[in-house]
């Protein structure tokens, strides 16, 4: 009898193990089942932190069983401002039937969604991912006591933040979005990989800032030979946009950044037809 009780304690612990995996430094990061309440989307925000990373795919927590269409969206930089503009973001693909394993309570088992992912974010450079049920039924899990941009899971390598969730019925909807949520579930990636840039160029060699730190002024030049128009903006670290300028034809913009507070910020060169950033850069502001 009692070798009965130990081999099913030790079934149960094993069990339990499992369904609340631990995270691997440049493997995958995971954040845990807690108070969980169930929606059709989330917002997130990734950082590596001493290298540049490759997000390969999501996996995610579910409670209420049905096959669903997901679609999942990126831009570089944070989320915030961003939600219900449609042209600041990259559909990374999509997938039909995704029918999840479903658990009522936590801990929770998660299911892979099926599309790869492939980004190489740099290191220190917030990114965001945006993922949310089409059509279908079923629904995804996140815990509604985290605030919007603490750390919700670190591994010493890659960093998640708390974000929004979605409970609207299609993309970028503003109906349902609400502050303070974190994604439940697992990144999959790698360290190591190369951002690129057009025309091969790597994310980095595409942009330059001068002087740096900044006082007054801060010179933005950029290689500008693939595109006719872009957007020159310069953002605090969450992302908020701070100075915008549109710039034809030209390869330099100098913002005047007197009126700015000493501290961190980042330069960023968007490529006007399709509102995705191909260069970026921070600076510091004296």
């Amino acid at each position: 009898m009692k070798l009965k009780f130990t081999l099913l304690l030790s079934a149960l612990l094993t069990l339990n193990f499992t369904l609340k995996a631990q995270s691997v430094a440049c493997d995958s990061l995971y954040s845990p089942c807690t108070n969980t309440i169930s929606t059709n989307g989330f917002f997130i925000d990734l950082r590596p932190v001493n290298n540049n990373v490759l997000i390969e795919y999501f996996s995610t927590m579910s409670q209420n069983p049905g096959s669903r269409d997901v679609d999942v969206y990126w831009k570089l930089g944070s989320y915030v401002g961003f939600e219900t503009d449609p042209n600041a973001w990259t559909l990374i693909g999509s997938i039909t039937g995704f029918n999840p394993d479903t658990t009522i309570n936590c801990p929770m088992a998660v299911s892979r969604i099926p599309i790869q992912i492939n980004k190489c974010i740099p290191a220190g450079q917030k990114s965001s991912f945006y993922i949310m049920k089409m059509n279908g039924s079923g629904s995804f899990e996140v815990n509604n006591d985290d605030s919007a941009g603490t750390i919700i899971a670190s591994d010493g390598e890659l960093r998640m933040f708390a974000g929004k969730i979605a409970s609207g019925y299609s993309a970028f909807d503003s109906f349902g979005q609400h502050d303070d949520h974190s994604f439940q579930g697992s990144v999959k990636y790698s360290c190591g990989c190369t951002p690129q840039g057009l025309n091969g160029l790597s994310f980095s060699e595409r942009i330059k800032l001068f002087p740096i730190p900044a006082i007054d002024e801060l010179v933005v030049e950029y290689n500008n030979s693939d595109l006719n128009v872009v957007s020159v903006q310069i953002t605090d670290l969450i992302g908020k946009v701070i100075m915008y300028s549109d710039i034809k034809n030209e390869s330099r913009s100098t913002f005047n950044i007197s009126n700015l507070k000493g501290g961190m910020y980042v330069a960023q060169i968007i490529n006007s037809s399709n509102g995705v950033v191909v260069a970026e850069s921070k600076f510091v502001k004296l």
